[in-house]
């Protein structure tokens, strides 16, 4: 049995010097904070049931079903059931990039011109998962197997997932440009009317939009940027309170801690001690 947290995936995957990375996990229950990436992931569930959001959505992932998403969209999870087994599939997005030089549909992918259903049920999908962990075993030939691996298995999706559904951020060039904004820039003092201005978009109009597409308010999205930002530093590092709310770009210490709570049903103080109690059990 093999036990991974969030943060562990993480960490492994900055050292992972590959084009993919994949995790096998049988767990009791797991939480996967709201978070985004510039990785495409595929989760594949074995046993059990996770609930996963993105955006405004929710779904419930059972035995053989997939969840896909894109990169730097906000997503977390929650296991649904006593034990949860699943497979975790990451493909950095420059691997993507390399390979639509070659291949016409992942360039289309990329460019917004094509979607992958957002969840999907598939049996078979356990091929890739098995594929994928052979490769890592693997000391030849290892680039070439995995651009081929990559180039098999968004064939397959293109050929049997693919979507035509374009109500989400990736129908908008200019929206996609503007997550990428946020996802850099959401730690500093920026407003709504900043934004707005910066992509040249009357306010209230921005602020209509972008939630018809992300399916957030920008305040919102800024904020889960932020929670998420600082729940990293909470369990990895000693920094106070007050800092990494200073740090995550809220406007105040009392701000950051209401809306801690109300993600998390917990104080900031509260949440960092409860995890650390968590991690010197499971030393001991």
């Amino acid at each position: 049995m093999i036990k991974t947290s969030f943060l562990e995936i993480q960490s492994q995957n900055k050292k992972n010097a590959v084009d993919y990375a994949i995790y096998n996990s049988t767990i009791n229950s797991c939480a996967f904070p709201d978070h985004w990436h510039d990785n495409i992931e595929l989760i594949f569930v074995k046993s059990g049931e996770i609930e996963v959001s993105l955006g405004n959505k929710i779904f419930l992932l059972k035995p053989y079903d997939v969840g896909f998403f894109n990169t730097n969209l906000i997503h977390g999870a929650v296991s649904r059931s006593n034990e949860l087994e699943y497979e975790m599939i990451q493909i950095k997005y420059d691997t993507l990039k390399r390979i639509s030089e070659i291949n016409p549909a992942i360039g289309k992918f990329l460019s917004h011109e094509t979607n992958i259903e957002c969840y999907f049920r598939d049996s078979k999908f356990e091929y890739f998962c098995n594929k994928a962990k052979k490769l890592t075993k693997r000391h030849s030939d290892k680039s070439l197997s995995e651009l081929s691996f990559v180039c098999e298995l968004f064939d397959y999706l293109f050929t049997n997932h693919q979507t035509d559904e374009t109500a989400d951020m990736y129908s908008n060039q200019k929206f996609t440009k503007i997550i990428a904004y946020l996802n850099e820039h959401h730690k500093e003092k920026i407003t709504i009317s900043e934004i707005a201005y910066i992509f040249s978009f009357d306010v209230s109009y921005f602020s209509r939009r972008f939630k018809e597409v992300v399916g957030l308010t920008p305040s919102s999205y800024i904020n889960a940027l932020r929670i998420f930002s600082a729940e990293k530093l909470l369990l990895s590092t000693d920094d106070s309170i007050d800092f990494i709310a200073s740090q995550c770009g809220f406007e105040s210490t009392q701000y950051f801690i209401r809306c801690f709570k109300i993600k998390y049903g917990l104080s900031p103080f509260k949440y960092r001690k409860s995890k650390q109690h968590i991690i010197h059990s499971k030393s001991i």
